[in-house]
């Protein structure tokens, strides 16, 4: 990404809407970089690798959007933001 990247994305969500975070899931192809694999694995968040089948976007996409169903949504909905 040319400003930020997932990571650093990531990373600025915390710090500014940490209620978010469980609603995150990463997109790679990067599996070589071990520091980076790393890095993801830190944070927590679901991580789909490349090349990926639709059963594993279904998984994930099931596991993201059953995270903060209750209070983080209402949070974030109380500071004017709408979670996807």
């Amino acid at each position: 990404m040319p400003v930020l990247d997932g990571q650093g994305f990531f990373m600025e969500l915390e710090r500014r809407h940490p209620e978010l975070r469980r609603r995150v899931a990463f997109l790679t192809g990067d599996v070589l970089n071990a520091d980076k694999r790393e890095s993801l694995a830190r944070t927590g968040a679901p991580t789909l690798m490349k090349p990926f089948d639709l059963d594993e976007i279904r998984r994930v996409v099931r596991r993201v959007a059953s995270c903060g169903r209750g209070d983080a949504s209402r949070e974030a909905a109380g500071k004017g933001l709408r979670p996807s």
